[in-house]
């Protein structure tokens, strides 16, 4: 004999179900998605992001010449060893700085002890030094004389010198001469 088994059930309410663990299941893998990446983005911007800014932010105080700004050199990971050798290289640029300072004086303090005018120009026709004399010879201060032209300062002129009205130092350089003097 055989049996037969009728089942007589209302599906809306198993669909309901279904629906319902699939959306509470979506929402939590969601939640825990969102959570995640909130904590990676937080442990990316406090490892990586804030120090790079850090760095970003000495360098340019470095390249304004700041040259005291230096980096916190906490941990043992690589942003820690960036900062030491950023700190390192900043205290070898200050220390150069300062050493080229120091060469500077001992050299204007050297042409000021000259009784002669003297002055150093570059091929640019831009004066790099002038001594005491010399300003004193103008009547100009070292200050409008230094990182100006030297036909400005020596002859008022605009521009250049015609190199047939004056004895121009640099022209007597570029014909070869290793020595010019000019009164």
């Amino acid at each position: 004999a055989a049996s037969t088994i009728v089942v007589d059930y209302a599906d809306g309410s198993i669909l309901g179900n279904i629906l319902r663990a699939t959306l509470a299941l979506g929402g939590a893998g969601g939640t825990v998605l969102a959570v995640a990446i909130a904590g990676i983005a937080s442990v990316l911007h406090r490892a990586v992001l804030a120090p790079l800014a850090r760095l970003d932010a000495a360098t340019a105080a470095i390249a304004h010449g700041y040259l005291e700004e230096r980096l916190p050199e906490r941990g043992h990971d690589e942003m820690a060893a960036l900062a030491r050798s950023f700190n390192a290289m900043a205290a070898k640029i200050g220390d150069g700085i300062r050493s080229i300072e120091r060469r500077e004086a001992n050299l204007q303090a050297l042409i000021d002890g000259m009784p002669d005018g003297v002055r150093v120009i570059d091929a640019d026709y831009t004066v790099l030094m002038a001594n005491t004399a010399f300003a004193a010879q103008t009547g100009y201060a070292r200050g409008e004389i230094v990182g100006g032209p030297c036909y400005l300062s020596s002859h008022g002129r605009d521009r250049p010198c015609a190199p047939t009205l004056v004895t121009c130092p640099l022209e007597e350089m570029r014909k070869g001469q290793s020595q010019v003097s000019c009164r």
